[in-house]
């Protein structure tokens, strides 16, 4: 099995905590707590693991399939196919992690289905949403998520916000970026 790190809240800024909480309330109280060096639960859409590998299973549970199942048809319609599953559970954020992941057929990119379930929140089902991801010559990590750049040279990604579902133009953006 493989470790799982805690994540130290105090080092979290408010935009992440608005991020998780969408409550003034709930950042206020985030906040407080940061002032006072006090720790606050909390949970991330990154698997906060040593390595993902150990949690790859042979197909997800019936009810996420059933939930990824129109974007996984537009992502495979993108020519996106041999999915990866992975169930990620972390028992100390009572979070789980469900990822379906496609290659490209041309090899270039690879698009991921992302649902995350945290029990310790209001509403546990934190959303189900659509990654691409392209990897540049240097190393670099070019990722779109909901229509945004992610991590690795934003500068050099160009996207387009949109809503979820219209996965055809973020492909199309991430292909030029490439």
């Amino acid at each position: 099995m493989s470790t799982f790190y805690e994540i130290d809240s105090t080092h979290i800024s408010l935009k992440e905590f608005w991020w998780w909480y969408k409550s003034p309330r709930a950042v206020l109280i985030c906040w407080l707590n940061q002032l006072l060096r006090a720790r606050t639960q909390v949970s991330s859409d990154d698997p906060n693991t040593a390595s993902t590998l150990p949690f790859v299973v042979e197909q997800l549970p019936s009810d996420v399939t059933v939930g990824f199942a129109a974007l996984a048809a537009e992502i495979t319609a993108l020519g996106f196919l041999d999915p990866v599953f992975h169930i990620i559970h972390d028992p100390g954020t009572r979070t789980t992690i469900y990822w379906a992941t496609y290659r490209h057929e041309s090899g270039k990119y690879f698009a991921r289905i992302h649902q995350r379930v945290w029990q310790l929140a209001k509403n546990p089902n934190r959303g189900t949403f659509p990654i691409f991801l392209t990897e540049f010559s240097d190393g670099y990590v070019c990722g779109f998520l909901r229509g945004q750049t992610g991590h690795g040279r934003s500068e050099d990604c160009e996207h387009e916000p949109h809503a979820r579902g219209e996965v055809q133009r973020s492909v199309a953006k991430t292909s030029r970026a490439h």
